[in-house]
């Protein structure tokens, strides 16, 4: 049972770091999208021509960035439960066969 532990450990653990890189890249490119979209809103405030296309692709932009940015923080979230969930089996493990 404790190797079985420990190889979930690890596997957890080796997760857990590309979710952060992966995040710690999405976060860099929030300032590209809120430019994007700033500049959206202001070319379709000020615009005298059709900005359906235009409304369209800002919505749909908003959405899929809405939707990476929840998928990642619900995939590093089950990353942090399961990390404790292991972590705790493996001191339980531990302090059991300390007796």
């Amino acid at each position: 049972m404790t190797k079985l532990m420990t190889l979930s450990f690890h596997c957890v653990v080796a997760s857990y770091v590309p979710v952060q890189v992966f995040e710690h890249e999405l976060e860099k490119r929030k300032s590209n999208i809120d430019s994007i979209q700033k500049a959206a809103k202001t070319m379709i405030e000020n615009s005298d021509e059709d900005t359906t296309l235009l409304q369209a692709q800002l919505i749909d932009l908003t959405t899929k960035c809405d939707k990476v940015s929840s998928l990642s923080a619900n995939k590093r979230d089950r990353l942090a439960d399961a990390y404790a969930e292991v972590s705790f089996a493996l001191f339980c493990g531990a302090c059991s066969t300390n007796r």
